[in-house]
């Protein structure tokens, strides 16, 4: 065999193979750390600007009722070109923010300039094109099936915008004793209970509606979402009221209260979070749900 300076060409080249996965390991390691680290910096990279008339926006759609009538300028600064008037009550698109109080805003599917926001107030627009269903159950409690139907959209009591109106039907269901009076909750029985029961029915419906504009509490954008239990004979009014509020910047729904607090459970009632009207509105229902007490089942298997 071929010897070069003492060494075989066998063990030369065996060296030589050693030193290149040496050199390949020290090359490509370093680019895989960078590169992972590249994208940890990209999941911390702040939201995608869009190029609007020349401006930079941070991009959304949204709706918007003009307030009082508003000038629309060319660019987000109040010495800009004025471009346009929009009126008292129109209703216009919001495609992103400028830096500042500008709302960047577009009609016709045309990008047409920027307006004051202080002049717009934001519109959650509550129609469906399809009607929305759940279950809802819980140890204890009926289990109940609804369907929720948008039914339009009436003003509001001394606002400029309206109410997202909608039906909510529901069939529920629990178990009874035949010998009681009353049909409430069964709890579980022992071992050795003789308690003959049955299974109650009832249908009815509830309407419900969800503000259109919002009330701040605070610095906290809030959009009201009440359902009625009508022609209750616990009430004075026949009304029975439940509330909750949908919170815009932290996108979850929060349990309010009710016309009666004798009527529902103040606690155990977590925020639900959610990512749009649909969602909004199934949470409202489970926080009303979850909130009725026995009590107030009761005179509902009663009357219905």
């Amino acid at each position: 065999m071929i010897s070069f300076k003492g060494q075989t060409w066998g063990s030369l080249l065996a060296y030589l193979a050693y030193f290149f996965l040496i050199l390949i390991l020290l090359i490509f390691s370093p680019l895989q750390s960078f590169s992972t680290e590249l994208l940890d910096e990209k999941s911390k990279e702040k939201p995608q600007k869009t190029w609007f008339l020349k401006t930079d926006i941070t991009p959304f759609q949204r709706l918007y009722l003009v307030k009082t009538a508003v000038n629309i300028r060319a660019k987000p600064l109040t010495r800009a070109k004025r471009v346009g008037t929009f009126q008292r009550l129109e209703r216009i698109k919001g495609v992103g923010k400028a830096k500042g109080p500008w709302i960047a805003v577009r009609k016709n599917g045309k990008d047409i300039g920027f307006v004051y926001e202080k002049f717009l107030i934001l519109i959650l627009d509550g129609g469906l094109e399809d009607y929305i269903s759940g279950t809802l159950k819980k140890p204890g409690m009926p289990v109940c099936e609804y369907i929720i139907s948008f039914t339009g959209r009436t003003p509001a009591e001394g606002q400029i915008f309206k109410m997202n109106d909608y039906e909510v039907d529901w069939v529920c269901r629990r178990k009874f004793s035949k010998n009681r009076k009353k049909p409430t909750v069964q709890k579980q029985a022992g071992k050795g209970a003789d308690l003959e029961t049955q299974m109650s029915r009832i249908r009815f419906s509830t309407p419900m509606f969800l503000s259109e504009g919002g009330a701040y509490s605070g610095k906290t954008l809030l959009y009201q979402v009440t359902i009625d239990l009508l022609d209750m004979p616990f009430r004075t009014e026949n009304v029975f009221s439940t509330t909750s509020f949908y919170n815009l910047k932290n996108n979850f729904v929060k349990f309010s209260g009710s016309s009666d607090n004798k009527f529902i459970k103040k606690t155990g009632l977590k925020n639900i979070k959610v990512k749009n009207v649909p969602e909004i509105l199934k949470a409202s229902v489970n926080l009303a749900y979850n909130s009725w007490k026995v009590k107030l089942w009761d005179d509902l298997f009663l009357k219905y």
